[in-house]
């Protein structure tokens, strides 16, 4: 997805498909997603632009059909303790606590629990200050492989929609996740329900390296439109963020966020055989 800059095209998303589990007799869907715009993008009221390149050496072939562009108009779906505002932390005692109301916290460290819950962000002028956190608390998840948050929601995957979880991420400034191989990272997902365990439908990793203790990024993993014939149709949505690495890092989290959208009401389906 691409607009023009005077003259010439600016990519605004990419979306890369490797040849590696495709058939010549059975085409797959792949897609390309761009966030809600923005007042402030420099795409925004810019011509839409659509490609598809090919980046690779000589003597290959793909084949394509089935090109479909679609608006869509996403709302939120509610998120209980989404920013991590509570329990809300006494200012005058520790500035941490090791629970985060609404969430389900699976922990390596059962006893004391002190891989995941919530901590109180410090004042302005304090060098490990968050500056961009929503709210008064953020979260903070041990960066060993079994800590999570996890949330089932009072919604289901609808027919039709598409869905997006984001969650604003940072690093302790303390004790950053490792960057160093194996390097500890961080997965969103979107989950349901299948009988008596989750099943994922999609997940994105998230490194530490690009990562900031005192400003924090937002991150998301997509969901596209729910078929009919999804086994996660109408089931129960799950939310996940989960450690992935080994022990003595922490990861700092903030302003989880999940959109379903569907296709603008003005979307036609101009397609046809050229």
């Amino acid at each position: 997805m691409y607009y023009y800059d005077e003259t010439e095209s600016v990519d605004i998303a990419t979306q890369a498909v490797e040849a590696t589990h495709l058939s010549s007799g059975w085409l797959q869907d792949f897609s390309v997603n761009v966030p809600s715009v923005q007042p402030g993008d420099t795409w925004a009221g810019k011509t839409i632009g659509i490609a598809i390149r090919a980046e690779g050496l000589p003597g290959g072939f793909w084949i394509l059909d089935n090109v479909r562009l679609t608006e869509l108009m996403p709302t939120s779906i509610p998120i209980e303790n989404a920013s991590f505002e509570a329990p809300a932390i006494d200012p005058n005692a520790f500035a941490a606590w090791p629970v985060a109301d609404g969430w389900i916290e699976p922990d390596v460290d059962t006893l004391s629990s002190s891989n995941t819950g919530v901590f109180a962000n410090t004042p302005l002028e304090s060098w490990d200050h968050v500056v961009n956190a929503d709210g008064l608390q953020l979260a903070f998840l041990g960066s060993e492989s079994g800590n999570a948050f996890e949330q089932n929601l009072p919604a289901t995957y609808r027919v039709g929609c598409d869905y997006r979880l984001t969650v604003a991420v940072g690093v302790s400034s303390r004790y950053s996740p490792s960057i160093e191989i194996p390097l500890d990272t961080l997965e969103l997902a979107l989950y349901y329900y299948d009988e008596t365990e989750p099943v994922d439908i999609a997940v994105q990793a998230v490194e530490a390296t690009p990562l900031s203790s005192g400003q924090l990024q937002d991150f998301s993993v997509y969901l596209p439109s729910v078929q009919s014939g999804d086994t996660w149709a109408g089931r129960t949505i799950g939310i996940a963020i989960r450690a992935e690495g080994m022990p003595g890092g922490f990861w700092i989290l903030d302003n989880v966020r999940l959109a379903e959208s569907l296709p603008a009401p003005d979307f036609e389906d101009t397609s046809k055989e050229q």
